[in-house]
């Protein structure tokens, strides 16, 4: 990134500001994030962050940084916990947001609690009025017709079963997140500072985020987290029909399969996840055997 774009920011944050401090934000796949320091001029330290899409896709990703901007202006005046957005380039080149102060979860944390408090989290996200979102996108749903590519995620065997059950019954549409997993929540005091990470968000029905969210807790928290996650949100949302989330979990463990291996986990990691994947798959086709149409 050109540092006479930091600049440009700076000033325009804070008049008379000027760069003090970059470096790069750990976490981001299809763009480069960075953290901006600005010195203002009486004597404070402000923090933001500023992110450009990547190369691949330019124009697709310029677009979602746009929509990301309008959608995060919305979140923020909602009271959700999301980065306040500053600045967007008009061509959607990059956005500037508020910088977090958080901090990761300490390894003797309460897993189960933090699962918990994401269950509420998301619930806050999926009550969201969305009659404020008219420019948002509609969840497409899935393209099931495609090459058995990934045997060792049993790719052909979780196909085989979604084009039996598909389409699922629905649940009235909500705001998703998208990709609502332990990496796009901060973390402060063991509290959740913020959600980020909002450029895969469209409108559709609940339990694709809650079953994307279910497996990643499964590989980063383990069994009785993704069991507190679970109960909690249906605890807090019982008007729900849940009988298609075996499902939407076919769907969610669709998302590693051909990709896994390129993620850069050591082995120990990757097997595990491997290990927790196949109980994954395992728990939601037992549980269509034994209803066939969900739950």
């Amino acid at each position: 990134m050109d540092i006479t774009l930091f600049d440009w920011i700076a000033q325009r944050l804070e008049s008379g500001g000027s760069v003090h401090r970059i470096w790069p934000l750990t976490g981001g796949v299809s763009a480069q994030v960075m953290a901006l320091e600005i010195a203002c001029s009486d004597s404070r330290l402000r923090r933001c962050v500023v992110r450009q899409p990547g190369a691949i896709n330019r124009q697709i990703q310029s677009q979602r940084v746009l929509d990301e901007f309008h959608l995060l202006e919305v979140l923020s005046k909602a009271g959700l916990a999301v980065p306040e957005p500053l600045v967007v380039d008009e061509d959607g080149s990059y956005l500037v947001t508020t910088f977090i102060e958080s901090e990761p979860l300490d390894a003797e944390v309460d897993f189960c609690r933090a699962a918990r408090m994401m269950a509420t989290q998301l619930t806050q996200i999926h009550q969201l009025d969305i009659s404020q979102l008219g420019g948002l996108k509609s969840h497409a749903g899935l393209a099931l017709p495609g090459p058995f590519s990934d045997e060792s995620l049993e790719e052909s065997r979780i196909r085989t079963v979604l084009e039996r059950t598909w389409p699922p019954s629905m649940n009235p549409s909500v705001l998703l997140h998208g990709d609502f997993w332990p990496g796009n929540v901060l973390w402060n005091q063991d509290a959740i500072a913020a959600v980020i990470d909002w450029e895969d968000a469209v409108l559709g029905d609940p339990l694709a985020d809650m079953a994307n969210t279910r497996l990643e807790i499964l590989w980063a928290w383990g069994l009785e987290a993704i069991h507190a996650f679970t109960t909690t949100y249906q605890n807090l949302n019982p008007q729900m029909n849940y009988r298609s989330l075996p499902i939407w979990d076919l769907v969610a463990a669709l998302r590693p399969t051909g990709k896994l291996d390129s993620w850069g986990l050591d082995a120990s990691t990757e097997e595990r996840f491997r290990q927790r994947h196949w109980w994954f798959v395992q728990a939601a086709t037992a549980a269509l055997q034994t209803d066939p149409d969900g739950l």
